[in-house]
């Protein structure tokens, strides 16, 4: 995946946190795979697990989300939107 060109938020449940996060993502080659590392509120904290979850509607815009869990029973969602 390459997000160069997406806006990218990240939300807690309908809640916008940041509009333009530092994220750390695990990368394999040239494409970023997933958030290894949010920073929320000036703290970097661990994901330890996540779910992906991709969608895309009418007009093909397409969305895809990471739900987070990053301890503490926390789940900060990265959004990831990209234009067609």
């Amino acid at each position: 995946m390459n997000f160069r060109d997406a806006k990218i938020i990240i939300r807690h449940a309908n809640r916008v946190l940041d509009e333009n996060p530092e994220i750390e993502w695990y990368s394999g080659g040239e494409s970023h795979t997933h958030p290894v590392r949010i920073k929320i509120n000036g703290i970097w904290e661990h994901v330890f697990h996540y779910e992906k979850i991709v969608r895309e509607d009418s007009r093909q815009q397409r969305e895809i989300v990471f739900r987070c869990h990053i301890g503490d029973n926390r789940i900060i969602e990265t959004v990831i939107s990209q234009a067609p």
